[in-house]
Parts: structure tokens; sequence; C-alpha cells
């Protein structure tokens, strides 16, 4: 077994730089740009064979969890997004560095500081064999911020003014304002182009059928089984893909995955415990990367539910204080993670964790405050999802730190449905903590948009307003120059840990284990929209 540990990204401010060009058109607002890439350019330095690459053949992946989510517009889970990228396809992608790539977009230009136009690529086919509009474009784009559709992405994509069809290979979106995570927010799967005229017409369903211009197909879903993918005959790349199809089996337990890829059942296995790489020492002809994402795992405390001790900023502060963040990547992460703010320390441009208020681990500080707040017995429960087995040794470590300052925490784990419940459905919420985890995505500026509860519903339910906060938020998301924006960026990290109502712990990693001997394809180190198999298309089965 060989393993490939992420590093971090070298060069952070060029990246960081050549992100802010690509996003905000260059220094100068007037001026025109594209972006060079190639599609499928991962520029990765993860597991490759170089055995010879042969068309045909079904790739056979295993993963630990299901999903019913079909429609990109609402899906929230990660393992949605991973299968919807089988099928769907974006304006603009991205690859290992985080720099944004042509995709449905063959290139886009700039006007001006609140304008961008989209050059569609010729000969982009739906599956079907119809050919993609603008139509499909604007309709799809335009959903998205439809209130009536409900989606999480919206307040993502920024303030959208219109969206028109300038002509039938030809987009563009007009802002009411700068907004420098724009082209980043088109590149997640959740921004996907639909087939609009199937859509309106009441011939494709999103929430139960997959129609899009990606490599694949849909064939099957069995649920808590598997998946089938089979080869999309109107891809839009030539010769492209090499795959017949895949197939994603759902494998919960761990050693199970394990015990497939050492037998040859399944040539990819993905696992979320940072504990995988030691399950998969010794495990014969495969290579395993631990794949750095902007995912973060955060302890988020409810201070709007009735009577929450958690108002007062100076008890969520002492929380803050007393959490000792090495001990928990070291004894629940395995030392498969680093601190971080809220802006993602595997973004480029992101702000360094060291230094940032609350983030010392300072328990008579955390003391202090309780003392000052009138709160001597501070009591309150943690939930643990169900759907990560790292939040549970997580919440351990949380707990031990919590009771050297005088707290005491207890821990529960109910069911999914009472998870999202309580947390992200019930308004106010009804929980007091939980250790969950957030996507960072591909803009240092994008996470922190959840942090003003005012337009996300999704955290509307326990996160207090805060007009500091959300004006902080708000200059992180202005373009500038790469210093500029990592000034900003590193202010709103400073309010967003002063203000400690979501308190970030530590970035997310996944383990990615490829049977060398019968895949050859290339798993980036980095992605910042946990598309580990990002590029399937130029995937392949080895040739005997």
């Amino acid at each position: 077994m060989k393993v490939r540990t992420g590093r971090r990204l070298l060069a952070r401010t060029a990246l960081a730089a050549t992100l802010l060009l690509a996003a905000c058109g260059g220094s100068d607002s007037n001026s025109s740009t594209s972006t060079p890439g190639s599609v499928g350019d991962s520029s990765s330095t993860g597991p490759a064979s170089t055995a010879v690459p042969v068309a045909g053949g079904t790739l056979i992946t295993a993963e630990a969890q299901d999903t019913a989510e079909m429609d990109p517009a609402i899906s929230t889970f990660d393992m949605s997004w991973r299968l919807q990228a089988f099928v769907y396809e974006t304006l603009v992608t991205t690859n290992a560095q985080s720099e944004l790539l042509p995709g449905i977009a063959e290139s886009w230009e700039q006007p001006s500081d609140t304008s961008f136009v989209f050059t569609l690529r010729p000969g982009v086919t739906f599956s079907n064999g119809r050919a993609l509009t603008a139509d499909d474009v604007v309709g799809s784009l335009q959903r998205i911020i439809d209130p009536n559709t409900g989606s999480y992405w919206a307040p993502q994509m920024g303030p959208i003014d219109k969206i028109t069809a300038v002509d039938a290979t030809t987009v563009q979106v007009d802002l009411t304002a700068p907004y420098a995570p724009f082209l980043a927010s088109l590149a997640n799967i959740s921004a996907a182009i639909l087939p609009m005229t199937e859509l309106t017409d009441g011939s494709f369903d999103p929430t139960t059928q997959m129609l899009g211009s990606g490599p694949f197909m849909l064939k099957e879903h069995l649920a808590d089984q598997q998946w089938t993918f089979e080869r999309n005959p109107n891809y839009w790349r030539e010769g492209f893909p090499l795959l017949d199809g895949v197939e994603v089996r759902v494998v919960p337990d761990d050693a199970t995955r394990v015990a497939a890829l050492r037998d040859g059942s399944i040539d990819i296995g993905y696992f979320g415990s940072p504990d995988a790489p030691a399950l998969l020492d010794g495990v014969a002809d495969v290579d395993v990367t631990v794949q750095r994402s902007s995912d973060m795992y955060w302890l988020q405390l409810n201070s709007v539910g009735p009577d929450s001790p958690f108002a007062d900023v100076r008890v969520r502060q002492a929380v803050a204080y007393a959490l000792d963040r090495d001990a928990i990547i070291t004894n629940a992460l395995a030392g498969n993670g680093e601190a971080t703010g809220v802006a993602s320390a595997g973004l480029p441009g992101a702000c360094a964790a060291d230094g940032l208020p609350t983030y010392t681990r300072d328990v008579e500080k955390a003391k202090a405050l309780l003392a000052e707040a009138g709160v001597t017995d501070l009591k309150f429960e943690i939930i643990v999802p169900p759907y990560l087995s790292t939040f549970s040794p997580i919440a351990q470590v949380i707990q031990q730190n919590l009771g050297d300052a005088g707290i005491e925490v207890t821990i529960s784990s109910p069911e999914f449905g009472t998870y999202l419940q309580s947390v992200y459905i019930d308004q106010p919420a009804t929980f007091e903590g939980v250790v969950d985890y957030f996507a960072g995505y591909l803009d240092p500026a994008m996470v922190m948009q959840f942090l003003a509860p005012a337009r996300n519903p999704v955290t509307a339910g326990f996160l207090t307003e805060s007009p500091e906060l959300t004006a902080a938020i708000d200059a992180a998301a202005v373009p500038g120059s790469a210093d500029e924006r990592a000034a900003a960026v590193a202010a709103a990290c400073v309010a967003a840990a002063d203000f400690a109502n979501v308190i970030p712990i530590a970035t997310k990693n996944s383990t990615v284990a490829v049977r060398t001997d019968r895949v050859n394809g290339t798993v980036a180190d980095f992605d910042a929209y946990d598309i580990y198999l990002r590029g399937i298309e130029t995937f392949s089965i080895v040739k005997d």
C-alpha cells in the first residue's frame, strides 16, 4: 500500500491571486477575461496507474451511506453531489489548486464589476440528444434563486439582479453589487445546468430522475444498496467517457469496504474515518490518498432557543476558550486535520487560525467569563449526528475539555430525522449544542454566508443575528486584490471567532483507496466540493 497525504497548497499567495483575478475579472473592473485551462485537468499528485487506458468496462466504487437526493438545486449532502457529478455539469469547474476552469461555458468575460458574460461550449447536448442552449442555463440559474425552489445555494450565488440569454450560445448575469465568490459558486454541482424544456413540460422530474449533459446517465438506484450509471452516448467530449459505466455500492462498514478492496470486488473505496489509512495498511495493489477538502467540523451553539444560556456571548466565548483543538485533532481525528477559522484553512486566501480570539485554550479565562455572566452551573447536551463516525469522538474530547472549566456536557445521538428536525427544521431550533460539519466551498467568503441567519434559513433557527458580523461577512465578499481580500477575510474570521455562535474546530479530510492494478485514473489531493472522482470521464479499467 502506498499512502499519499494531501499537502497544504503551495504558493498560497500566488494561488489566491489567480483565484481572485478569475473571480473578479482582474483588478480593472472594465477588463475582459476568459479563464484558461482544460476540462478534467485535476493537476493532482494522487494515485494513478501507469497501465495502458482502454475503453469499456464498469468501475465499481463503495461508499458508507446512501442518499435520496437527486435535484442538485436542493441537495445538501456531499454524497449527493458526488453522484450528481456523474450526470450533471456546471458552467465552470475547478481543480486541486482551486483554480476556475471552463465547463459548459468555454469562456467568459466581465465587462464590468457587476456583469458576467458566458459563451457556451458548442456541441453540448443532454443525454437525450437535445442541444443545451442558453435558455437551459438561464432557467437553471433562475430556478436556484427562486424562493419557491427553496435552494440553500441561492445565498451563495450573491446579489443576482437578472439573468439573460443574449443569444442561443451566450448568457449574461448582472449583479446588483460586486460579489467576489460569484464564479466560484457556479463551480459547485448545486449550480448544475438542467434541461429546462423537459422540466417545464413535465417529462422530467429532477427530484426523482437525473438528466444532464455529463459523462454518465443514471440507470438504476436501489435504496441502501447501489447506484448504477451507464455511459452517455451523447457526451460532448469526443472519445469520453472511457468507461461503459460506474457502479456505486453502499457498504456502511469500513472493514467490509477494506475487505472488498482486498478481494477485488470493488475498485475504489471511499472512507470518512481518519483511521482508514491504518485499516488499509498492508492491502496489496492499493494506493491511498488522504484527500483534503474545505470541509470543517463545527461546534454549533443554539443561542436563540427559549432560555438558552448561549444568548449571552460571554457564555459562548467561555465554551470556545475551553476547547483544546490540538487534543481534538490528535485524539479524535488521528492527527488528520488542521485547526481552522470560519474561512477553511484548506483554501487560498483563508485566514490563519493562530491568533484568532477564543482559539488559544484558556480554561481560567473560560471560568472568568462564566462568572462574569453569572453562570455557575452550565450544563448542556451536545447532539452527535448519526452519519459520521468522527462526530462521537470529537464530542467526547469536547466533553472532557469543557469539564475542565466546570461545564457539564452530556452527549446524545438521535435518529437522523430527529437530528435534522431539532437542528435545521424547528424554528427556533430545539437543540442546545451539536457537532456537525459544513463544506467550506471554493471561495473563503462563501461558507460565512451561513453566519448571516436573516438571509439563510439553514442556520436561522439557532444563530443570533449580528449586524457587525454580517457587515464583516459582506466585506469579505467584496472583490479586490489578493491582499485586500485576505485582510477582509481575516477580519471576518476574527468577528466570527469573537461572536462564537458557530465554533469552527478543524478541517475534515477523506480517504480514497484505489486498486491501481485495476484502475487507471487520478485522485486529486484536494477538492473544494467533495468530488473525489472529479474527471471520472478520463478513468479507465486497466488492460490485462
